[in-house]
């Protein structure tokens, strides 16, 4: 019997671990690592992972799967270096060093001509090959045009890419426009349109209202765009879950559910306003601690998820969460194409191989009948309902409803009589280009949920693995936040993000309005710039009276407990203790760079001439405490805009 243990334990491993690619870069001439260097894994032509090296030149990079790799290494100053034909294998890590030469460094040159005779005999480029490189730098004829590579169906930049021609022949070459690019393979992706909330006047509207949201989809969706080089769209960047994607290490309450933390000092962006930052963490909850786990896992099944980034990614993620699953837990598996059913009964989670040999079967085909399986998922959470426990649906899809209840109207009456149910629902987006993000974000935000974007194994651990608690386990629901600003001080203000979440002041005392909802150890941030009064007003005027309180504002809670009706109300005054920019502390920094940068991305009216330059001084800044590398890997996505995708698009223009 033992040994059957150590063969599940072995199996289990071999699904934590996967492979990996570990690399160390360094200046060629010096050896000194490169720090922040930009690291873009691709297979066949497709990137597959971006990352940042950290403060000693390295970064290790998890892989979904063993193959062959290539491996583009890129640094402000010198020339990129292209790696082709890594081999990665299954349960291993393959290291590279990479030895990066400098810009003013020449390699000797070879300038080949090519033409496009069948597309336009009189348009030429030219290609450079190096003679100590395989592949050849392509330049085309027009700044404002990009290439696709027929045979090969691969995509390049004509500055930065970089092509074989040994492969190429006359007429293999089309033109493919910045437009037609940017209507093309994403035109079938859908996101809810946002407007931004304006600088509102503390005489005449001195209460703000909202509810609180802890998804993080947009960041990692707007990273997916930048590492294919494209632009997000502006409604693909909401700034909240930016800022609220990374980590802030708030201090933990001790006592109490919630603990508040706030800063004030001068706005990175403005330096005439100012910025408040306002945190609210809750209280972290071992697992050993928690209540038994009733867990649907509804997974599309279509055939839009057949890419590797979709259904063997979701298969991946389900894996993860069945390894940590308690005996107490259980697990039901529903899947809908075109029509909706059950795969696996209520399972316990001590029965782990049954668990996972129902999820490796699964299989896309079909259409998408999305409603029936939403109808179907929560009729089997609600027949295995655990009375106290933690009941929710696990939605993996990319949104993309084809078959009966599709339109996001119908969806959200429909989610809204289900949340009465008291069964919460996580929503895991995966893939590209028919990605309904305007769905799976409404589906969260009506259905007592939190939405979460997958492209990549290692996000899926991070929100799944290492927050399991997080996200998964509700402590508080129906959170919201109310601010009442002092006049005395604050001219107008404005709540950055949240455009989405906004809620009437009448809205906060009423324990029927839905809000949002925050797992054990979880926090939320928020960011609201300030226009600040100049000088104190004297005149007393007879039907508005400035307050005598020393407060900046007050600052009120209201949550309702998991199995609850009735909200709790916490109250907090926030008091005007202006701290210089340059003394404020990491925390307030790091998450003003993000919002700075959403700002760029939105092309704000607020943005005040804020540049990715600005963002990254700020950035490095505030840089200290950086074990995940995520905010090293902020950094290079901002300097992957500015280098790859902003400066191609100001020159377009």
């Amino acid at each position: 019997m033992k040994y059957i243990y150590f063969i599940l334990i072995f199996f289990l491993v071999q699904i934590l671990n996967g492979q990996s690619v570990s690399l160390t870069v360094v200046d060629f001439e010096s050896g000194e690592p490169l720090s922040l260097a930009n690291i873009v894994v691709k297979r066949n032509s497709n990137i597959v992972k971006g990352r940042a090296t950290d403060f000693s030149g390295q970064v290790l990079i998890n892989l979904f799967q063993s193959g062959t790799y290539d491996i583009e290494t890129s640094f402000i100053g010198y020339k990129t270096q292209i790696h082709k034909g890594i081999e990665v294998f299954e349960c291993d890590t393959t290291k590279l060093l990479v030895k990066l030469h400098e810009e003013n460094q020449e390699l000797e040159d070879v300038i080949v001509e090519w033409y496009c005779p069948i597309i336009d005999p009189d348009k030429t480029g030219y290609c450079i090959t190096s003679s100590s490189s395989t592949s050849h730098a392509c330049f085309g004829v027009s700044n404002s045009k990009r290439f696709y590579y027929t045979t090969l169906k691969k995509e390049f930049n004509p500055i930065f890419g970089s092509i074989d021609l040994s492969s190429m022949s006359s007429g293999q070459i089309v033109y493919l426009t910045e437009y037609e690019k940017s209507i093309g393979f994403f035109k079938n992706e859908s996101y809810s349109k946002l407007e931004e909330n304006a600088f509102l006047d503390s005489r005449f509207n001195p209460v703000s209202t909202f509810s609180i949201d802890v998804d993080r989809a947009s960041y990692t969706n707007v990273r997916r765009f930048i590492d294919n080089e494209e632009k997000p769209p502006k409604d693909a960047v909401r700034i909240e879950e930016m800022i609220n994607y990374f980590d802030y290490d708030y201090p933990k309450p001790k006592q109490d559910l919630f603990e508040v933390y706030t800063e004030l000092s001068q706005s990175p962006w403005n330096k005439s306003n100012q910025l408040l930052h306002i945190g609210l963490v809750s209280k972290t909850v071992e697992l050993d601690q928690t209540l038994p786990s009733n867990f649907v896992f509804l997974i599309d099944v279509s055939g839009s998820m057949k890419d590797d980034n979709k259904l063997p990614l979701v298969k991946e993620t389900l894996k993860m969460i069945t390894n940590k699953m308690r005996k107490e837990d259980q697990v039901s598996i529903v899947v809908y194409a075109g029509e909706a059913g059950c795969t696996l009964k209520s399972t316990s989670g001590e029965n782990k191989t049954e668990i996972l040999n129902a999820v490796t079967k699964l299989e896309a085909e079909g259409s998408t009948a999305g409603g029936k399986g939403i109808e179907l998922a929560y009729k089997i959470a609600l027949e295995q309902f655990i009375e106290g426990g933690n009941n929710r649906i696990i939605l993996a899809t990319d949104g993309d409803f084809n078959v009966g209840i599709s339109s996001n109207l119908s969806l959200e009456k429909l989610i809204e009589e289900k949340r009465k149910l008291n069964i919460y629902i996580t929503v895991l987006g995966y893939g590209m280009g028919n990605y309904k993000d305007d769905k799976l974000e409404l589906l969260a935000n009506k259905g007592n949920g939190n939405y979460a974007y997958i492209d990549h194994i290692d996000e899926a651990k991070d929100f799944l693995v290492n927050g399991f608690y997080s996200a998964l386990y509700t402590v508080a629901k129906d959170v919201k936040l109310q601010l009442e600003f002092n006049p005395k001080y604050v001219k107008s203000y404005r709540l950055i993000g949240y455009e989405n979440r906004m809620l009437a002041n009448t809205d906060f005392i009423d324990d029927m309005k839905d809000a949002g909802e925050i797992g054990g150890g979880q926090s939320v941030t928020a960011l609201y710039e300030i226009i600040p009064v100049k000088v104190v007003p004297k005149t007393i005027l007879k039907y508005q009276k400035i307050r005598v309180s020393r407060d900046l504002c007050n600052l009120k809670i209201r949550y309702k407990e998991p199995d609850k009706v009735k909200s709790i109300e916490l109250i907090k005054s926030i008091p005007k203790k202006l701290i210089p920019l340059d003394q404020t502390s990491d925390r307030f920094r790091f998450s003003a760079a993000v919002a700075m940068f959403g700002h760029i991305l939105r092309e704000s009216k607020f943005q005040n001439g804020a540049t990715c330059k600005d963002v990254i001084a700020l950035a490095k800044a505030s840089k200290i405490d950086d074990d995940n590398g995520y905010k090293g890997e902020f950094i290079r996505l901002v300097r992957t805009y500015k280098n790859s995708i902003q400066t191609v698009s100001d020159n377009s223009k």
